[in-house]
């Protein structure tokens, strides 16, 4: 028992005592520290992984347990050591109040080892260990007087300054807090925060910046403290005539409102709205007025308050909120004409009037907000070439926006035109170089490779896996896709609607139709709501498709949603997105037997699909365009020239379908080429076809088995799924 005792301690140190000090006051709901941790619980999760690491160690100098923690953390657990180092009762006191503390897992096995090589300890043993303990602590506590003093005589000769001038100090660093100007992560920016507050708590700006770091850290509950601490300041010091500017306090529900929507509360928000436009026009702030206005449109789709927002951002000389009002304007514009003017005025001087009007940008704080609107301009118009079906002219706006403007951007704004960019190798020619012969959807994702692993990309991966029938994998990508759901990522909506019609794909190609067709309508329902067009018109031709595979002998529950999309795309002017839709209503012909309808309109949409379409459409139009012609040939002797205008139909859909890896569709056009190669007696090449129908019946059998995710975050295996072939 004696060994078994020896084992189970360690003979106390100075690191040791300061260690298990850490751990007493970081458990203790009673410590100091539970003030500075019960509302920030990534502090609390970063101080018990330094504990954690501490006791994992042998040994570890003093400057190591203390140093690395937070300042206000540091300095309470040096206190405490410093008030037991004054006599060795002191330091009696302190193991003793260690020792009363119920401690489980791997610090309770610390602490616990720490104590008993205390108890076994001489009194002579003691008294060393207490003069060994006061040295270390004085000796670290000195250099942090120094280091203190040293801030402190820095801090009074920085803020010997007005409270005006402090204020305008402050309010520089909240507006330098954006990604492209701060250098530092939310987490690192909170103790120079919380540094401030300390010295300068009168000033209201120094609340605004711990409100905004709070915001960026996610921490709802402690942004909104900071906001009513703000504001409550800004009070005080407008009563007291401190600043000559008049602190605006009918802003206060605007911000509310702002950050009710930043965490996705709709009704929070669209009520605090609506109440900050009666404050703010009741106080004749056409800004105030207008910032609400701005909220109000994002939580209702409303274009009638775009337009209103619009006029009195005029009114209050606010640049940006012309430039993205109008910018607004034009991408929900109900046809092009439309959408072009509102772009123009995003960059022009309002009050010219001329035909053609020259770029000109007034009311700007600086020229980088100049650069940053004509940035935006250049993929906005993309958005609206995109919108009139030329997918090359939209692409080549992109890369004048990226190229010219990138660096004024958001890093949203870039990596939303990068995927856009991505996407865009789905239509159309191929222009881009392709040495390695990869399929459009591997190009597609060394595109976006260099930019990590993010929402878009996942996007393109599950959709990619449904089409090669990969449903093991698609299905753990769907989960990940949903689980990376939150209301403050960029663009949660329209992610949301995305996340829900590739989750309807999923589920019509592995046969549940029927949950297929209520995610797809769900989807549909929402891009109504929201007036977003160009969505709208994808999911109802999605819905079409799903309408026809699910019964391949039915077709009229596929006749509205096409012809809802076909007036759509005709109401906008939508041209590649009209001819798609037509190839879809071919299909419907084909299945009432009106053939020659049929192939007439396949060849009508087809020079459209080739030069700005979905290359999985111009596949599909050639595997229809060659089943009709066999059709029509029904209940005859299959003519020679018929059966070879049929194979070079369906050679063309095989190629096309292998630039996306359709194979399901492969599967199907393997089929009909083997039955025509046999009836033609060319057994050579029946024998090839037949060969890739059971090779890619395979493996679609194989992927139907569950699979994981995979490295997503490692760019080479990005790169291998880039790579793959279909035999």
């Amino acid at each position: 028992w004696h060994c078994f005792f020896l084992a189970m301690s360690n003979r106390p140190n100075p690191t040791s005592i300061a260690i298990s000090t850490l751990i007493a006051l970081y458990l203790d709901p009673s410590s100091p520290l539970e003030d500075f941790l019960s509302d920030d619980v990534s502090a609390k999760q970063e101080l018990l992984h330094h504990l954690q690491l501490l006791v994992r160690k042998t040994y570890v100098p003093l400057s190591d347990v203390i140093r690395p923690i937070q300042e206000s953390i540091s300095r309470i657990v040096l206190e405490t050591l410093v008030d037991a180092s004054i006599s060795i009762d002191g330091l009696v006191d302190l193991v003793m109040s260690i020792q009363a503390l119920d401690v489980d897992g791997e610090l309770g096995v610390y602490v616990r080892k720490m104590n008993l090589g205390f108890d076994k300890l001489s009194f002579e043993s003691m008294t060393q260990l207490w003069e060994v303990f006061k040295q270390e602590v004085t000796a670290y506590a000195n250099i942090e007087n120094e280091e203190i003093q040293e801030r402190a005589s820095s801090t009074l000769t920085q803020w010997s300054l007005s409270s005006e001038q402090k204020e305008d100090l402050i309010r520089l660093k909240c507006l330098t807090l954006d990604e492209n100007v701060s250098q530092l992560s939310p987490e690192e920016l909170a103790p120079q925060v919380q540094s401030i507050l300390e010295d300068e708590q009168d000033v209201p700006a120094s609340h605004f910046l711990k409100f905004l770091v709070n915001l960026e850290r996610g921490s709802k509950v402690a942004a909104l403290d900071a906001l009513h601490q703000y504001f409550d300041y800004a009070m005080i010091a407008e009563r007291k005539h401190v600043f000559n500017r008049q602190v605006i306090l009918h802003y206060a529900t605007l911000v509310l409102a702002a950050v009710h929507q930043e965490f996705g509360d709709e009704e929070l928000s669209e009520k605090a709205t609506e109440e900050a436009i009666h404050v703010a026009q009741q106080s004749g702030d056409p800004a105030c007025v207008a910032h609400a206005l701005s909220l109000l449109y994002q939580t209702t789709g409303n274009r009638d308050i775009l337009e209103r927002c619009a006029v009195r951002a005029v009114q209050g000389k606010l640049r940006r909120l012309i430039a993205g009002a109008n910018l607004m304007l034009a991408q929900t514009a109900q046809n092009s004409s439309q959408a072009w003017g509102s772009l123009v005025d995003a960059t022009s001087d309002p009050q010219s009037h001329t035909i053609d009007r020259p770029t000109h940008i007034d009311d700007v704080s600086s020229p980088l907000e100049a650069m940053e609107i004509l940035g935006e301009t250049a993929l906005f118009s993309a958005g609206i070439w995109d919108t009139m079906g030329f997918p090359c002219i939209s692409s080549f706006s992109m890369e004048v926006g990226l190229e010219c403007y990138g660096e004024y951007l958001t890093s949203t704004a870039k990596n939303s035109a990068m995927q856009n960019l991505a996407r865009k190798l789905l239509y159309g020619p191929l222009i881009v170089e392709n040495k390695d012969n990869l399929c459009r959807y591997g190009l597609a994702l060394e595109k976006v490779l260099y930019q990590g692993f993010n929402f878009g990309t996942c996007l393109l991966l599950h959709e990619w896996a449904v089409r090669r029938g990969e449903y093991g994998h698609a299905k753990s990508l769907i989960e990940h896709l949903y689980s990376q759901l939150h209301p403050r990522m960029a663009n949660f909506q329209l992610s949301r609607v995305e996340a829900m019609a590739q989750h309807a794909f999923l589920l019509s190609r592995q046969g549940w139709f029927m949950e297929g067709k209520c995610k797809i309508q769900e989807a549909i329902e929402k891009c109504r709501k929201k007036k977003w067009i160009v969505p709208e018109a994808n999911f109802l031709i999605q819905l079409s498709i799903m309408q026809l595979d699910a019964n391949t002998d039915e077709f009229r529950s596929a006749l509205q949603p096409i012809r809802e999309c076909m007036k759509l795309t005709t109401q906008q002017n939508m041209d590649s997105m009209h001819a798609t839709a037509t190839s879809i209503m071919a299909q419907i012909h084909y299945r009432m037997a009106d053939l020659d309808t049929c192939i007439s309109m396949l060849k009508g949409a087809l020079p459209t699909l080739h030069q700005n379409g979905n290359v999985w459409f111009v596949a599909e139009a050639y595997l229809v365009l060659a089943k009709s012609y066999l059709k029509r040939e029904q209940g005859t002797m299959l003519s020679l020239p018929c059966c070879n205008l049929t194979l070079l139909y369906l050679v063309k859909s095989s190629d096309h379908f292998s630039e996306c890896q359709d194979f399901v569709r492969l599967k199907e056009v393997y089929y009909w080429q083997a039955r025509l190669y046999e009836h033609k007696k060319d057994f050579n090449k029946r024998d090839k076809a037949a060969e890739r129908f059971v090779d890619i019946s395979r493996q679609i059998a194989k992927g139907s088995l569950a699979s994981g995710l995979g490295e997503l975050d490692d760019s080479n295996y990005l790169r291998s799924l880039a790579r793959r072939k279909i035999h």
